[in-house]
Parts: structure tokens; sequence; C-alpha cells
């Protein structure tokens, strides 16, 4: 079982564990810095999936102003998207992008949300959760 929710002060030692492994693994693509990360968790913008007590994934939640729209909605960023590579496959990842949207929209009501791609191949999973290709390694949601 598997919980996806705000990371908390209490979840210090679980995030620890979860960015040292992430450093250690050979997908090391976001810069994590524990210590900003820590700094921001008052704000509520990075969220966790939590298993057993461990932290498996996480994904940031960022107000974006270079993102130009015509609506004037407030855009919204998701990113440093990632579940462990060894948990992937089994609805974490979609679980928790979801989750993410739909907190965002409650943080953010009418917001236009966004997220950003390293790969590619990736594409095809964000397709499924309601994103569309929108160019220069950016997707937007649309459902």
């Amino acid at each position: 079982m598997f919980v996806v929710r705000f990371i908390r002060d209490t979840d210090i030692v679980s995030l620890q564990s979860f960015l040292e492994s992430y450093q250690q693994s050979d997908e090391n693509y976001f810069c994590w810095i524990p210590e900003k990360i820590l700094r921001e968790l008052p704000q509520n913008n990075h969220i966790g999936v939590f298993e057993d007590g461990d932290m498996i994934g996480m994904c940031t939640i960022r107000l974006d102003k270079y993102l130009k729209n015509k609506s004037k909605n407030t855009s919204v960023m998701l990113s440093d998207v990632y579940i462990n590579k060894e948990k992937r496959g089994q609805g974490r990842g979609s679980k928790l992008v979801n989750r993410a949207v739909e907190l965002a929209q409650e943080k953010y009501p009418n917001c236009d949300i966004y997220l950003s791609i390293i790969e590619l191949k990736i594409r095809p999973f964000y397709e499924k959760l309601g994103f569309e290709f929108i160019g220069n390694g950016k997707m937007r949601r649309t459902k």
C-alpha cells in the first residue's frame, strides 16, 4: 500500500534516505538539494509517494513565471517527477502525477498545468494522464 501526500517536516529521515538512493542511481537527472527542499516545506511544494513509511518518489509543484498563456491563468509547472526504478509499473507514478494535478488545482484554481520532460520516451506515459506535447520538452495538461 502506498500513499501520495505533501512532504512534511516529520519526513526528513525518509526524504534524506530517498535523495541518497536517488543520487546513487543511474538516473540522476535532477539536482535535488535536501536543504532547499527542507526550506520549501512550509510552502507545501513537494509531494511524496510513501510505502511502508519509506519515501519512494516525489514531485514538485512550482508557479511558473516564464510560461505565457493567453487565458492569463496562473501557470503551474510539475517538475522533478520521479519514482524509484524498482517501484515502477505498478501505478505509483500515475497516482503521483494525478494527485499533484489535484493539489495544484486546489491551491491555484483555474491554473494551467505544465511539465517538462527530459526523455521523449516518457511522453506516452504523460499523454495517458491527459497531457499533450507542445514542443521544447514541455507538455500541457488538457483534461
